[in-house]
């Protein structure tokens, strides 16, 4: 075996790593293209079942309008609960619009003054 043979067995071998770095990457580019594909066709079927939700629920409710529980007339406007509105005999005369608490005298002192008032 002389010089020439060494030296055309390590062009050998290299010309074959090339080509097997170079199918190796139209592989991973394959496996790549084909793993896109397969998550585009996903989201667009996910989109598809969106609109078509979308669509259900307009048909079923034209109006836009969505109601949480029992139906409710859109026309109706809702009440306040009983526990946000303000008596006007707790606000303050001289400002209508910040509501006090209306404390009696027996509340607004303690035990301990009360008992201190009674014995004086």
């Amino acid at each position: 075996m002389n010089v020439e043979d060494v030296i055309r067995i390590r062009i050998e071998e290299a010309a074959r790593k090339v080509a097997a770095a170079r199918q190796q990457r139209a592989e991973t580019a394959a496996a790549r293209r084909a793993g896109l594909a397969r998550r585009h066709a996903a989201k667009l079927r996910h989109l598809a079942d969106a609109d078509q939700l979308r669509n259900e629920i307009r048909n079923e409710n034209p109006d836009g309008i969505t109601t949480v529980g029992a139906q409710q007339d859109p026309t109706k406007v809702p009440e306040r609960p009983q526990s946000l509105t303000v008596a006007r005999s707790q606000q303050d005369p001289a400002n209508p619009k910040s509501p006090t608490a209306s404390v009696s005298p027996t509340e607004a002192t303690s035990p301990q003054d009360a008992a201190a008032e009674s014995a004086a």
